[in-house]
């Protein structure tokens, strides 16, 4: 497996967390990666699951090379699972819940609108303002925003007009409507441009990432 420099950055951000998590383990389970062989599930967020997927990937089997890793989109299951031990890990946005679940911020992520490249819209940075009269094409990710959009809910405060033209859990769905119409996506440094070059970016002067 050979990553791209987007998941090689994304690795070398992410390696502290994935060791730091490793110690934490090892202090309660005496953890030795290198010749475990056991089956792991992690969860990702369907925000992130696309961009983390590989370096988690690379990482895991650099340190447990026996072992085997299954990758899942986080549900509204998943925390249930983490509890009964059926999901080593989950990673998503703050929804802890549970009280027998422990939490550790993994990185700081920036808020950014993707839309398609002849879009009204020209600049490269944008505040909240410059979206009034949007059609939103929503990002859901479970347990964090089922039932609400954060950047329409942001929106609303400010009194500026926007609505909700799609929502979706799967991130092909959103781009492709997206590409096709004036709609706005919101999401995070996290997306992986380099896989939907019809698109093109739209810094937020904002936290949005829904």
């Amino acid at each position: 497996l050979k990553l791209t420099p987007y998941a090689e950055t994304l690795a070398a951000e992410l390696s502290p967390v994935i060791e730091q998590l490793a110690d934490i383990v090892n202090q309660q389970t005496k953890f030795s990666p290198e010749t475990m062989d056991t089956h792991w599930v992690i969860a990702i967020s369907p925000v992130a699951i696309n961009a983390l997927s590989a370096p988690l990937f690379s990482l895991f089997k650099a340190a447990a090379p026996l072992a085997s890793l299954k990758i899942t989109p986080w549900t509204q299951q998943t925390q249930s699972d983490i509890a009964a031990g059926k999901v080593f890990i989950g990673i998503n946005y703050p929804v802890i819940e549970r009280s027998a679940l422990a939490s550790e911020k993994l990185i700081e992520l920036q808020s950014f609108a993707f839309v398609r490249k002849k879009h009204p819209i020209t600049t490269q940075y944008a505040a909240l303002e410059d979206f009034a009269g949007v059609e939103i094409a929503s990002m859901i990710s479970p347990d964090w925003n089922d039932e609400h959009s954060l950047a329409l809910d942001l929106m609303t405060q400010k009194g500026l007009q926007a609505k909700i033209g799609i929502r979706s859990e799967l991130l092909d769905t959103l781009v492709k409507i997206t590409e096709q119409s004036d709609m706005v996506l919101p999401h995070t440094n996290l997306f992986p441009l380099h896989n939907y070059p019809q698109l093109r970016p739209i810094e937020l002067l904002v936290n949005v990432s829904a």
